[in-house]
């Protein structure tokens, strides 16, 4: 069996080729628009997979002061929200995740425009030898 190699798409036989397999495994085509988007091809002499791959932004363990009114918690929430978009425009990330298992906030975002994602996603810590922040 010849070895699996992995690189971007590189012509146009091979992007008509990723198109057809995805249309059946995708239900949002236009993110191939996202600015950073790029798609990588792998082979062993033909094509065995293709993958979309983008960079995403995730808020995540938001933390609120139990003390603060609904108001305060929701002006916050929206404060941090632009801040992350306006780096998310600067960079070409055109996606943002908020994992949170607060239903208050949930239900902020929702309300804020944030649709509740249903599939499940896994994790891999790609990163685990940095010293975190306890450790700097």
């Amino acid at each position: 069996m010849k070895e699996i190699e992995v690189a971007p798409l590189e012509t146009d036989e091979e992007y008509t080729e990723f198109v057809e397999w995805m249309s059946p495994n995708t239900t949002e085509p236009e993110k191939l628009g996202y600015p950073g988007m790029r798609v990588l091809r792998a082979s062993n002499g033909k094509s065995v997979q293709y993958a979309m791959i983008h960079p995403v932004a995730v808020i995540e363990h938001i933390a609120s002061n139990p003390d603060a009114g609904r108001l305060e918690r929701t002006l916050a929430a929206i404060a941090i929200y632009e801040r992350v978009r306006e780096a998310c425009e600067a960079d070409g990330i055109a996606e943002i995740y908020c994992s949170t298992l607060d239903r208050k906030v949930g239900n902020l975002l929702e309300h804020g425009g944030f649709e509740r994602v249903t599939f499940e996603v896994w994790r891999k810590i790609i990163n685990e030898s940095q010293p975190t922040e306890k450790e700097a």
